[in-house]
């Protein structure tokens, strides 16, 4: 992994939904999160305002994202340019 590179790590939950961007040397880039009244953590909703909080302004080229639900990465990527994802 390059040294630009950066990863998002996504943490879907019951009720909110967590998102952290790190470099590959480990810094933090960027957090997200999403939480609210009848909004489920596993939600496509709650997962992209987690991720876009989480990106920011900061458009990392590789990305890659680590997640237990890769299935929304598609609306993802047409913000982001996703070099590769794993599903854990």
């Amino acid at each position: 992994m390059s040294a630009d590179a950066a990863i998002l790590a996504l943490d879907p939950g019951g009720t909110k939904c967590h998102a952290l961007l790190v470099r590959a040397d480990g810094q933090a880039l960027g957090w997200g999160s999403s939480e609210g009244s009848g909004l489920s953590g596993r939600s496509e909703q709650a997962l992209l305002l987690a991720a876009r909080g989480a990106l920011g302004r900061y458009v990392p080229e590789p990305l890659a994202i680590a997640s237990l639900q890769p299935r929304y990465f598609a609306k993802l990527s047409t913000n982001v340019f996703i070099s590769s994802f794993r599903k854990l």
